[in-house]
């Protein structure tokens, strides 16, 4: 009797012991692929098509390695990869001096390419319902470093200016409510939106509203026109993406 009584209670508490441990079945490490999608109505993309009728798209990737800390928290390594564009006319006779003093004329858009290197924590909500990281409901916070290269870009002849690029850096915070499920015990489904401030793009573009940029060299007036695109490419974006729990199970002693 002592036996079946000792049996019962082990089966009663085993769910509980195993639903404390951090991450889903024991397994901590995650790595997702997603895609931010934004329709390119008021900013060109990076071929620069833009409006409803050409169906234009903005398109970001972005990659995590997340290690669950507890029940509720993950933390994390991000990776972007961003390209976009914007109307710059590199030929200009407005200034006396040009980065590149014999670019053609026909060079009157830039091709902004980069890569963002950064951390973020996810928090998922009411883990009493069922939740547990790295499943449910979350709330993602990133802070990235940006490395861009602006290029000069032809649209009548659709192609880079292979002479040269201005490269310069910048940095985007970012704020995610989203979701994750989990199939098959290692597919992981994600769905969110994204909201991301560029800090040095504040003013710029707040400042292009009243057409109050006007930077007195080329180069100047390069990097605010691009600190402004960045602000509105981040500001708001919805994001699909898809991922791994790795089979890695931390060892008890």
């Amino acid at each position: 009797m002592k036996r079946v009584a000792l049996a019962y209670l082990l089966v009663c508490i085993a769910p509980i012991c195993l639903a404390q441990a951090p991450g889903y079945m024991g397994h901590r490490l995650t790595l997702t692929a997603e895609a931010s999608l934004m329709n390119a109505l008021m900013n060109p993309n990076h071929n620069m098509g833009q409006g409803l009728d050409t169906y234009s798209l903005n398109v970001r990737g972005t990659a995590d390695l997340d290690y669950t800390v507890s029940r509720t928290t993950s933390v994390g390594l991000t990776f972007d990869a961003l390209v976009t564009g914007l109307s710059f006319d590199w030929g200009s006779e407005r200034y006396d001096e040009r980065i590149f003093p014999s670019i053609g004329n026909e060079f009157k858009h830039t091709r902004i390419r980069g890569y963002g290197y950064g951390a973020n924590v996810k928090f998922f909500r009411n883990p009493a319902k069922g939740a547990i990281a790295p499943v449910g409901t979350y709330t993602k916070i990133d802070a990235l470093l940006l490395t861009l290269q602006a290029i000069p870009y032809s649209v009548l002849a659709k192609s880079e200016y292979n002479e040269g690029s201005h490269d310069f850096l910048a940095a985007v915070v970012s704020f995610t409510l989203g979701q994750q499920r989990v199939f098959f015990n290692y597919l992981i489904l994600r769905s969110a939106i994204q909201v991301g401030i560029v800090p040095t793009g504040i003013w710029p573009y707040f400042g292009s509203l009243d057409e109050n940029i006007s930077e007195p060299d080329q180069r100047g007036q390069l990097e605010a026109l691009t600190q402004k695109r960045l602000f509105s490419y981040y500001l708001f974006n919805v994001n699909v993406g898809v991922g791994l729990i790795i089979p890695y199970r931390q060892k008890v002693k």
